[in-house]
């Protein structure tokens, strides 16, 4: 293991990572725009 490999390994960790919290704020955002979509509909 060289130390590019290392850091080419946490590059692809971070990319998972910001993958999986950008998909969750996205589910988020489609919920909140549900709920506004409710309230305005009441």
């Amino acid at each position: 293991m060289s130390v590019a490999d290392l850091f080419s390994v946490d590059l692809e960790q971070q990319g998972f990572f910001w993958r999986w919290r950008r998909s969750l704020w996205q589910m988020l955002a489609e919920c909140a725009n549900l709920s506004g979509l409710f309230w305005y509909g009441s």
